[in-house]
């Protein structure tokens, strides 16, 4: 790094007015942000300008704020470039190369069990919107159902969280009668950072489907360190409304996530889901099967624990590819609880405009193709 030949000027320069471990910066520049607003950026660099610093901070300081600017997930690579004037301050740049934000792809799955159900749509998934790392999803079906579902989320580097998710539905998918069914949902949350590993929160649900109905949830998580090896999430939930018949619906969810980085660039993935919901339950909110390679809604009830497991790697040749492995059981009902069982591999494939492209292949009760990509 170019600093390092800055403290060897700048003790070679002791006999000026600024110490030898002292450099002034005296302009801070940032370049490559096409769509990455500066304001955004300078929010992330805690440097000031026309301030003193002392040369082995400063290099403390430019690492701390390169890995700051990784996080955000908006930069394929930050360079720092440092310049000295006629009068020994410090002229800084911040080199910036942008990601590509827009991504998009199928979504939904294919079906097949004597007959073929599929169910496909197609995503858009915008990752810089309004250049502050706000994002926003887009997902609308292309076969039989129509509808459209949205979902925004605020910049993930601030210290709250808000999303909000609309969710319109037309579900034609009833071969038997031709009557469609009509679904609208809207769901804004927010949480707050609260300790270093712990956040608070809660949602509000909106629900129209025979009638209105409405839901609370408070929720407190835990994540641990992202960077380390092993990463885990942990969030639980307490469900209060009312539905359709005014009456009251009352429940809690909880869900752990477990990811390990193992040997060869192998990593696993571990989650587990358990969801109590009873009183007026919209029909289109109850509890249902998970598990892919099951249709949906194949059981029902007001319990369930839900369990995945993934073993994903890149293949050698085309890092660009991973191959997952994975299984996946469900165990839901009411007094009489039934469990299902499916397993399949899968293929991702990374590029500039898949994020990734996901292509499943289960087998469960019948064959499904999923594709993965759904809110």
């Amino acid at each position: 790094m170019k600093l390092i030949r800055l403290c060897l000027l700048f003790i070679a320069l002791s006999a000026t007015t600024i110490l030898a471990d002292q450099v002034y910066l005296k302009d801070l520049r940032i370049t490559g942000n096409r769509i990455t607003k500066k304001e955004y950026i300078m929010r992330l660099i805690d440097l000031k300008v026309n301030k003193s610093y002392d040369v082995d901070r400063l290099m403390d300081k430019m690492s701390i704020i390169k890995d700051r600017l990784y996080s955000t997930g908006l930069f394929e690579n930050v360079f720092f470039d440092d310049q000295i004037d006629e009068n020994n301050n410090l002229i800084l740049t911040v080199k910036l190369r942008e990601k590509n934000y827009l991504h998009f792809g199928p979504s939904g799955r294919i079906y097949y069990k004597d007959a073929l159900y599929p169910d496909i749509g197609l995503y858009i998934d915008y990752l810089n919107l309004l250049g502050r790392n706000n994002r926003l999803y887009i997902n609308t079906p292309m076969y039989e159902n129509q509808g459209i579902a949205i979902k925004f989320q605020n910049d993930p580097m601030r210290n709250y969280q808000f999303t909000a998710l609309l969710k319109y539905l037309v579900d034609k998918s009833n071969r038997v009668s031709e009557s469609s069914i009509k679904s609208f949902t809207v769901v804004p949350e927010i949480t707050f950072s609260v300790f270093n590993d712990f956040e608070i929160g809660s949602s509000f649900t909106y629900n129209r489907y025979n009638g209105s109905s409405f839901l609370f949830a408070p929720e407190l998580s835990y994540s641990s360190n992202q960077k380390s090896k092993r990463h885990i999430t942990l969030d639980t939930s307490i469900i209060l409304g009312a539905g359709e018949q005014k009456s009251v619906i009352y429940g809690i969810s909880s869900r752990a996530n477990y990811k390990q980085e193992l040997l060869l660039q192998m990593s696993l993935k571990v989650n587990a889901l358990m969801d109590f919901l009873d009183g007026d339950v919209p029909k289109n909110l109850e509890l249902t099967n998970r598990s892919r390679g099951y249709p949906y809604g194949y059981l029902s009830g007001n319990k369930r624990f839900y369990f995945t497991s993934e073993i994903s790697f890149p293949l050698p040749w085309s890092p660009n590819i991973s191959i997952a492995i994975f299984v996946d059981s469900d165990i839901i009902g009411y007094n009489n609880l039934k469990s299902i069982l499916s397993g399949g591999a899968g293929l991702k494939l990374y590029s500039r405009f898949f994020n990734p492209l996901n292509i499943d292949l289960i087998v469960g009760k019948g064959i499904e193709i999923n594709f993965n990509n759904e809110l």
